[in-house]
């Protein structure tokens, strides 16, 4: 008997070829979460990964963000909220930032450097309603948000 922990053909990699693969969001009906999937390299060092959702205004502001420690999936899902009271309506960049980070096995200063493997960031825009339609491609309506959770 043959047990698989990775897919046929996804040979894993050392930390120097870790590489986001896939970064995509989808706005829930609400306007105030956004299903983020970002799938990476599969790895043989589990990374961390910081992913964080910002305005696109002349001085930018974090609208919502998260941080995944020594994930063991390269394929990922989760839901972003965002913080403002505000309507949420704009343009907004959802960067994902892939990293490792040894915080017990090297000195103090090593252990605060994280080492970037690799960046990606992708334009969100939130428009002012939602389509009529809702569940168009792009928006998750509410059967597919409780579906997701």
């Amino acid at each position: 008997m043959s047990i698989n922990f990775f897919e046929p053909g996804d040979v894993p990699k050392p930390r120097d070829q870790i590489r986001i693969e896939r970064i995509e969001s989808s706005l829930y009906a609400d306007r105030r979460r956004l299903k983020v999937t970002i799938h990476v390299t599969p790895f043989l060092e589990r990374p961390n990964l910081a992913v964080r959702l910002i305005t696109t205004e002349d001085e930018p502001h974090t609208v919502g963000e998260m941080n995944i420690i020594e994930t063991m999936h390269r394929k990922m899902e989760f839901t972003l909220h965002l913080r403002s009271n505000t309507d949420p309506a704009g343009d907004y960049l959802l960067q994902a930032r892939l990293y490792y980070q040894n915080l017990l096995e090297a000195d103090e200063t090593e252990a605060l450097t994280p080492t970037i493997v690799d960046e990606q960031a992708v334009p969100v825009s939130i428009p002012q309603d939602m389509p009529p339609e809702a569940g168009a491609e792009g928006y998750l309506d509410s059967e597919e948000a409780q579906r997701d959770e």
